[in-house]
C-alpha cells in the first residue's frame, strides 16, 4: 500500500527542515535566483570527500583543486537559466560512503561523470555579462576570499565555454566586434592568422611548421605592467593626457615599418630636405610640432628630430597600451586569466560544426546552377539521416537549413550530434568533392581532417597529461592548425585558443579533468 499524501508531505517537510540546517538555501525576493550558503556548502563538500582536512593542514604544499564552472541553457523558448557550481576533480577525493579513492589509479569513478558536479547557484535569466555582475559577483568574491583564508591550500579552476570566459575575465569577444578577441593573448582581430617570427616562439625548436602561429599567453602581472607603463609614459610626456586634440592638429608622421618609410615626404619625421627651402620648412614643422606637445623647441634640427621622434613613439605606445588596458573590463573581471580554462568538449564540438560548415560552403560554391544545389542538399541530408543520425532502415529527419535566398544557412548541432557528424566527415568530404569533380581538393581536406582527429584523440584521453604528452599534443595541434589555415585561411575563437593549449595545460596541473566541462553533458539532454 502506498502511504497517504499527508504522510509524504510531512516527511518531505521534515527532510527539508533537516537539510536547511545542514546547508541552508536562500532565494531572491522575486524567486528568480536561488543559492546554497557558500561556506557551508564548500566545507560540507570538502569534508565528505576527505579534502577539508588537507585544506586545513598548514603543512599542505600541494593545493586541493576544485573546478568551478558556469553554463546556461534554455528551459523553454523564452525561458533560460544560468547555473554555477562546483565539480570535484582532485585525485585525493574519497568516496563519502567507503572512504576509497574516487579518481586516482586505484579509483573506480569517472572524473567526468556528472555525479561529481554540485550546482550551487541558479539564476533564471538570459546569459549576459550583466547577469554575472549582478547575480554572481558575490560568489566570485567568496571564492577569492576562501583561497586567501586557506593560505593557498585550495585552488579554484574555472573550466567554461568561451562565452562564459569572456564574461568572467572581462576580456575577449567575437572578432567581428572586439579589437582584442582573445582573452589570454594580445592577438587582434586583424592578425588572427598572421604568422609570428619563429625566432621569438616560446616553443623553440619544437615549433616545426613552416609558419608559426604561437603567441605568448598573458597573465595578471603583464596586465598590471601595462597600467604601470601608462602612468610612467604620462609622467614623462604630460601631453599624452590631451593627445586627442594634439593628434587632430598634428601634421607630422611616424612610420614604424621600414618599407613604408618615405624620406621624400616633407611631413615624415625621417624627411631628408634636398634644398634650403625644404630644410627651413622642415625646421619650422619640427618647432611647431614640439611646441604643440609642450616640449623643448631649442637645439639643432637633429636634436629636435630625435626628441620629436621619441615623443611620437610614446604616442603610439600610449595608444596601444590604452587599447590593451581598455580590452579588460574591470567590472567583469571576476577571475584571473590564469584561472580560466576553455572547455575542450565545447571546443571539439564547435570546431566540428565549423569544419562541417566550411566543407558545405566550399561544395556549395562548386555548384553552378540550382539543379546541382538541389542535388547537393539531397546528398548531404541522405548522408546525415542514414549514416550519422539514423540508418538506412530508420532514417532521421534532419534538414539542411537554407535561407530565403536559397543559400546554405548556419548549421548548429547539439554536442552528441556534432560528434557523430564529425566521425563521418571524411567520407562526406570524399563524396561531395567527387560529385563536384573537384578531386584536387580531396587530398588536402582528408589530410586536414585526419590531423584534426589526431588532435581530438589526444585531447579527450582519460589520463592526466605528462610533460611529453603536452608537447606531443601541441605538435599535433600545430600540424593541424597549419593545414587548416593553408586550406581555408579562416579563424575562429576556438581555433585560436587551441594554439595556446600547451600553456593552459601546464598552468592547471596537467589535469585532463579540468580541460573538460561536465555541465555540457548536463545541458545537452
Amino acid at each position: 500500500m502506498l502511504p497517504e499524501i499527508k504522510r509524504i508531505q510531512a516527511s518531505q517537510k521534515q527532510l527539508n527542515t533537516h537539510l536547511q540546517d545542514v546547508i541552508p538555501i536562500e532565494y531572491a525576493a522575486d524567486r528568480e535566483t536561488g543559492w546554497f550558503n557558500y561556506r557551508r556548502f564548500i566545507d560540507f563538500m570538502l569534508q565528505k570527500n576527505g579534502l577539508l582536512e588537507i585544506v586545513d593542514d598548514v603543512n599542505t604544499t600541494n593545493p586541493v583543486v576544485v573546478a568551478v564552472t558556469f553554463d546556461g541553457g534554455k528551459i523553454s523558448r523564452f525561458f533560460s537559466h544560468v547555473t554555477g557550481g562546483f565539480k570535484q576533480v582532485d585525485p585525493r577525493c574519497r568516496n563519502p560512503n567507503t572512504g576509497a579513492l574516487l579518481f586516482s589509479v586505484s579509483g573506480n569513478e569517472n572524473v567526468q561523470s556528472h555525479v561529481h558536479c554540485f550546482p550551487l547557484k541558479v539564476a533564471f535569466a538570459k546569459d549576459t555579462k550583466d547577469l554575472y555582475r549582478i547575480e554572481f559577483e558575490d560568489f566570485f568574491a567568496f571564492l577569492k576570499a576562501y583561497e586567501i583564508e586557506k593560505g593557498g591550500r585550495i585552488k579554484f579552476g574555472f573550466p567554461q565555454d568561451m562565452s562564459s570566459i569572456w564574461k568572467t575575465t572581462g576580456r575577449g569577444g567575437t572578432a567581428k566586434v572586439k579589437t582584442f578577441p582573445c582573452y589570454c593573448c594580445t592577438v587582434t582581430s586583424n592578425t588572427l592568422i598572421t604568422p609570428q617570427p619563429k625566432e621569438n616562439c616560446f616553443r623553440g625548436n619544437r615549433c616545426r611548421q613552416p609558419k608559426c602561429y604561437h603567441r605568448p599567453m598573458l597573465d595578471t602581472a603583464t596586465m598590471d605592467a601595462w597600467k604601470d607603463c601608462l602612468e610612467e609614459l604620462v609622467l614623462e610626456f604630460p601631453f599624452l593626457q590631451t593627445m586627442g586634440n594634439i593628434i587632430a592638429r598634428s601634421k607630422i608622421l611616424l612610420t614604424t615599418i621600414d618599407e613604408w618609410r618615405d624620406d621624400n615626404n616633407p611631413y615624415d619625421i625621417d624627411f631628408r630636405p634636398s634644398n634650403e627651402a625644404e630644410a627651413r620648412a622642415f625646421k619650422e614643422l619640427l618647432r611647431d610640432e614640439l611646441q604643440l606637445r609642450g616640449l623643448e623647441t631649442g637645439g639643432t634640427v637633429r636634436e629636435k628630430r630625435a626628441l620629436l621622434k621619441t615623443a611620437l613613439g610614446a604616442q603610439e605606445q600610449f595608444k596601444l597600451l590604452t587599447k590593451l588596458v581598455a580590452s579588460t573590463d574591470p567590472a567583469s573581471a571576476f577571475i584571473t586569466i590564469e584561472a580560466a580554462i576553455p572547455c575542450i568538449l565545447h571546443a571539439g564540438n564547435r570546431l566540428g560544426e565549423k569544419i562541417f560548415m566550411m566543407l558545405l560552403l566550399e561544395a556549395w560554391r562548386c555548384c553552378i546552377n540550382n539543379a546541382q544545389k538541389k542535388e547537393l542538399i539531397e546528398v548531404v541530408e541522405h548522408f546525415v539521416n542514414t549514416g550519422a543520425f539514423g540508418t538506412a532502415q530508420s532514417r532521421a529527419q534532419w534538414k539542411l537549413p537554407v535561407d530565403k535566398e536559397g543559400n546554405v544557412d548556419m548549421v548548429t548541432f547539439s554536442a552528441w550530434r556534432a560528434r557523430k557528424i564529425f566521425n563521418m566527415l571524411s567520407d562526406l568530404a570524399d563524396r561531395l568533392f567527387r560529385q563536384a569533380n573537384n578531386t584536387h581538393r580531396i587530398e588536402d581536406w582528408q589530410r586536414m581532417l585526419a590531423s584534426y582527429m589526431q588532435v581530438l584523440s589526444i585531447a579527450f584521453q582519460h589520463e592526466d597529461f605528462s610533460d611529453e604528452d603536452i608537447e606531443e599534443f601541441q605538435d599535433a595541434v600545430d600540424v593541424w592548425f597549419y593545414q587548416y589555415v593553408e586550406l581555408l585561411g579562416l579563424e575562429g575563437k576556438y581555433l585560436h585558443y587551441i594554439t595556446l593549449i600547451t600553456t593552459l595545460l601546464i598552468i592547471f596541473s596537467l589535469s585532463y579533468s579540468l580541460t573538460n566541462q561536465v555541465y555540457l553533458t548536463m545541458h545537452t539532454y
